[in-house]
């Protein structure tokens, strides 16, 4: 019998054990991370309680391809009504990023996600403040938990490496205000952006109910960036219905219990059910995602303008709004020795600083020979006042540069 039948049969199983292993570690879910934010945490009003929690929380670095999701949850405690809410990051000059946004259900209980990848600049080996507000009035009304999931490697494309606040959380926007309502805010971008994005959050609210409140009645929102119309909408939802299960204290009609269904109210009608703007009890508020690419690519001051049309004046607007993008490396300026992105006087400082060295890497060889000299200097001259760095200015008059050039001689000769 041939014994070598029998040894090549245990290396046949070993090579079928490594496939089988391979492919059950390629379709293994990719591995994941949790970051607690808030546990169990208490938001109320009174009793030493607060309607603000605060959390400062040390991410690591992240991967450019991880995906990134907030994930909360709010449980129903003593609170019977349906509240506003939002979590969002503090930065240090205390401008509000939104995390979460959401209405609570009628003391329900609730989970919610939002995927914020598009704030990995802000998050990314970060020390940061996040902070979540309950517009609630009730002592033991509510308890928290959040934490972002991190799933290493798993977007096609690599996360946004800029990001910056457009436009401020704001909570009570409207108040007393009626007809169109306009506000102006300023963002300032860096150049060499591309992949720009406006992410804009919108709920309507009323403070004393009219059959005329922004809450239950449409009103188009446009956004413009330097006076360019980039998005018109009307925040709206219609799908109450589908969230009795987190609303068990609402309010219910079956007209006046007759069972008579041409009461005013149809029969079966719940609080909660009605159609409202930008959102339902029990639901967070999903964003607008807006390509704003083409009106911001070019580094400058810029103005983003919110219209919200025929707001009432017993209503008012919770939105807020930030901006995110990918920063594209310049294309190399020759002759722009201290890589500020401009060929200045500051350059020629530089090749005055090596002028007759030799060697590799040299900062001012600006063709790369191995020699700093008067041929790097002419580069220098030929570029001058190319770019847009901050020290960028005019470009001189042919004399000024060569009294430079002779100034540079002198100074070497010394």
């Amino acid at each position: 019998m041939n014994d070598s039948i029998f040894s090549a049969q245990p290396k046949a199983r070993w090579r079928r054990t490594l496939v089988l292993l391979a492919l059950a570690v390629l379709s293994s879910p990719v591995a994941a991370q949790d970051y607690s934010i808030f546990s169990n945490s208490r938001i109320g009003f009174g009793d030493g309680q607060s309607r603000e929690i605060r959390s400062t929380v040390t991410f690591p670095e992240f991967g450019a391809n991880d995906k990134l999701t907030f994930n909360w949850g709010l449980l129903g405690d003593q609170d019977p009504w349906d509240r506003a809410g939002s979590i969002h990051l503090i930065l240090p000059d205390s401008k509000q990023v939104q995390l979460g946004k959401f209405v609570t259900g009628f003391n329900g209980t609730t989970t919610h996600s939002q995927d914020v990848s598009n704030l990995a600049a802000m998050l990314s080996g970060k020390t940061v403040t996040v902070e979540a507000h309950i517009d609630t009035w009730v002592i033991d009304a509510w308890r928290l938990n959040a934490s972002l999931n991190v799933q290493q490697g798993v977007q096609p494309k690599a996360n946004p490496d800029w990001a910056l606040p457009a436009i401020p959380n704001e909570s009570g926007l409207g108040w007393h205000d009626s007809g169109d309502l306009t506000r102006n805010y300023t963002v300032i971008t860096p150049n060499n952006l591309k992949d720009v994005k406006l992410t804009y959050f919108a709920s309507g609210h009323h403070h004393t109910q009219t059959s005329n409140s922004d809450e239950f009645n449409q009103r188009r929102h446009s956004l413009y960036v330097d006076n360019q119309l980039v998005w018109t909408g009307i925040p709206w939802r219609t799908d109450g219905r589908n969230f009795r299960s987190v609303n068990p204290t609402s309010g219910r009609w079956d007209g006046n219990g007759d069972g008579d269904t041409n009461d005013p109210y149809p029969i079966d009608q719940w609080s909660s059910d009605f159609p409202r703007s930008g959102w339902v009890p029990g639901d967070e508020v999903h964003p607008y995602v807006l390509d704003v690419t083409e009106y911001l690519t070019a580094a400058n001051r810029h103005q983003v303008r919110l219209v919200i049309e025929d707001v009432d004046i017993n209503s008012y607007w919770r939105v807020s709004g930030y901006l995110s993008g990918t920063l594209v490396d310049p294309p190399e300026l020759t002759g722009d020795f201290n890589r500020d992105g401009a060929v200045d006087a500051a350059d020629y400082t530089v090749w005055r600083d090596q002028y007759n060295r030799t060697g590799l890497a040299l900062a001012a060889d600006a063709n790369n020979d191995g020699r700093v000299n008067l041929i790097d200097r002419g580069i220098w001259a030929t570029n001058y006042g190319r770019g847009s760095g901050p020290f960028s200015t005019a470009v001189p008059e042919p004399a000024t540069i060569t009294l430079l050039a002779l100034a540079a001689l002198g100074y070497r000769r010394r």
